[in-house]
């Protein structure tokens, strides 16, 4: 047996030999070999790098392939795998290597958020300026497309806050830990003339709108009766009593 000196597991051989045929064959072999490991994140791309730890200890950085190789690994052995990028623990996962299975995959908690902006009447709003916080730090912004949507990629693993704002609106939520969709709704209901309303702001509007409409219909039907009379089309207004 062999008990590896950075991860402490052991590799161990069974053998059932005379001393002679021992002593003829020369040579013990204990399963240890190189294993790969490879990051992606929850998309499957690769994460360049990383810091991936076994055991414990730090055997190396990915590449730019997500890969890093670990040298003499004792196999039949069960490993904690840790990937760290930038301060933050992005996976943790116990991985078991034998001789049929040297390479692993771990998937690190790096993924696209997708944030979708609508309007009072469900309508997705273009042009909005959404701003995506962790722990009130702005971590990325950007202005959604026309169905409303703006998608953020590669983000670490984490609680964000969201934002997003229109001229006179905005709108905020917040995502969990591996949230990785959001719908935040403006109180925006209509555009006209390139002003931003409400429903009620809209609705006056239109309330306005009729009423300026029957004081012009009542306005002009009293001229044209006064200007009829004055031409003698009209019979002139009964005397008052």
């Amino acid at each position: 047996s062999w008990t590896s000196p950075d991860f402490g597991t052991t590799a161990t051989a069974v053998v059932r030999e005379s001393p002679k045929g021992l002593a003829e064959k020369g040579v013990v072999v204990v399963p240890v070999d190189d294993v790969q490991l490879k990051v992606v994140d929850l998309e499957g791309r690769a994460v360049a790098g990383a810091a991936v730890s076994l055991q414990g200890k730090e055997v190396g950085k990915t590449d730019s392939q997500g890969i890093v190789v670990v040298g003499n690994v004792p196999l039949d052995n069960e490993y904690t795998v840790t990937v760290v990028q930038d301060g933050t623990q992005l996976a943790e996962e116990p991985v078991k290597f034998t001789a049929a299975r040297l390479e692993a995959t771990v998937k690190a908690g790096i993924y696209d958020v997708t944030v979708f902006v609508k309007g009072a009447a469900g309508q997705p709003i273009e042009g909005a300026t959404v701003r995506l916080l962790r722990n009130g730090v702005e971590v990325a912004a950007g202005a959604t497309d026309a169905s409303g949507q703006v998608i953020f990629e590669k983000l670490m693993i984490g609680e964000y806050q969201v934002e997003a704002t229109v001229p006179g609106f905005s709108a905020s939520g917040s995502l969990a830990r591996e949230q990785r969709s959001i719908t935040l709704t403006l109180d925006l209901y209509i555009v006209l003339f390139g002003v931003p309303m409400t429903f009620a702001t809209f609705l006056a509007l239109i309330i306005g709108l009729i009423l300026l409409v029957i004081v012009i219909v009542v306005i002009i039907s009293e001229y044209v009766r006064w200007r009829g009379r004055r031409l003698g089309i009209y019979p002139p207004a009964p005397p008052k009593k």
